[in-house]
């Protein structure tokens, strides 16, 4: 089957080969003109299959909004598509070309286009005029990112909790709050718990990465990685979970080094479980301790209401009220871990951080944020079929 140049090709979970040969792993739609009924809602990821963990948290979500409004997933690369087939039933495109994802974008003119990421290859889908185009993130944190300009790139900017709000207000000059809609957080009322066994005490340790830019560089593994692992595994009380950020290691050789390290040290345990392609809130439920970085992580781990470590790798203002829910570790703690495990388990600071809990999550009932997140969307739905008629029609995107 070759592309046709009257006609765009949806393929819906194969595994394409090369650009114009479709080599088929169980069944492909016939090439057809893509139109206005097919699609009401575009979730966007043009990023590599290492980001499919950003969209990867949304797929329950998505898939009840599916059952009310048709939503389907474009990328822009061949292996995030081929990775994204194998994991949900949700309809995928992939337009390699800006001139198909145009053409694409102009037959099928969705009502809604959603982001989990703030890639600059966001920017040619944002040529679309004829829909809502809005911001879901992957996570909440108090990194940089959290309250960038890009968001003024988007109609709407869907947000955790309170905290989310505050603080583009806090950061952004001509601050909209109207575009900045609380509804939750969704992918926390979907979270089938892991049973890991033994009674032994687990200790998850999750570090984050080394992100993009040093200004957001909070990971631990170079000051901490090898001592924390060290301190865990020679507790014959204790046992680690080790669960690091995807991207680990993809931008310091260093980092790299020291992740291999633990690895090596996991594979001679008993003692110690690695988890790499999981979603890590299904961990939550199962261990009695996290250590964590600073990432979006440790907010969602506020759900959950139990005792947790911080690792303060900078000094960061933001951080200071949502720290309060945690207990610092310093370098001298590891030299008496067990005592410093103990101190932490008895977790005198249960009410404190349910406050944090509900000023950065909300106070939303299991479920509460998935119907925010269905009930917003189907608001702007509404609301973009009203204005869309007030516009001057063209044929550009």
């Amino acid at each position: 089957m070759t592309h046709s140049t009257n006609f765009i090709s949806i393929y819906t979970n194969a595994l394409i080969r090369k650009q114009s040969l479709l080599s088929i792993k169980g069944k492909v739609s016939d090439t057809y003109s893509l139109n206005e009924s097919d699609v009401d809602i575009i979730v966007y990821l043009p990023s590599p299959a290492s980001s499919f963990y950003q969209l990867e948290q949304w797929l329950a979500p998505l898939s009840k909004l599916n059952e009310k409004h048709k939503v389907a997933i474009l990328t822009r690369k061949i292996t995030t598509f081929t990775h994204i087939s194998s994991k949900t039933t949700l309809p995928i495109f992939f337009f390699q070309w800006p001139k198909d994802l145009k053409k694409a974008y102009q037959r099928l003119m969705p009502s809604i286009v959603l982001y989990v990421n703030n890639s600059l290859k966001n920017n040619r889908s944002l040529l679309y005029k004829k829909g809502y185009h809005i911001y879901l993130n992957h996570g909440d944190s108090e990194k940089e990112c959290m309250s960038s300009n890009q968001s003024k790139a988007y109609d709407y900017v869907f947000t955790t909790g309170q905290r989310a709000i505050n603080r583009y207000k806090e950061n952004l000059l001509n601050f909209d709050a109207k575009k900045y809609l609380l509804i939750g957080r969704p992918q926390l009322d979907a979270t089938p718990p892991l049973n890991i066994n033994g009674e032994k005490t687990k200790i998850l340790y999750a570090p984050t990465w080394e992100a993009h830019y040093s200004e957001m560089d909070y990971c631990s593994l170079e000051q901490y990685g090898l001592k924390i692992v060290s301190a865990i595994l020679s507790n014959p009380s204790l046992q680690l979970i080790y669960k690091p950020h995807p991207l680990t290691g993809t931008k310091r050789r260093s980092v790299l080094q020291i992740h291999r390290r633990i690895l090596n040290r996991i594979k001679q345990s008993n003692s110690a479980i690695f988890f790499s392609n999981i979603d890590i809130n299904r961990l939550f439920s199962e261990i009695d301790l996290a250590i964590f970085d600073n990432s979006s992580v440790m907010v969602d781990y506020l759900y959950f209401n139990k005792p947790a470590v911080y690792i303060p790798i900078r000094h960061d203002i933001q951080t200071e009220y949502l720290i309060k829910a945690f207990t610092p570790l310093k370098q001298t703690d590891l030299k008496n871990f067990p005592n410093f495990v103990e101190s932490c388990l008895t977790d005198n600071n249960k009410e404190q951080r349910k406050k944090i809990k509900e000023h950065y999550l909300g106070a939303f009932k299991k479920g509460e944020s998935t119907h925010n997140f269905v009930t917003t969307i189907n608001n702007l739905i509404k609301a973009r079929d009203e204005e869309l008629p007030t516009k001057t029609h063209s044929n550009s995107t």
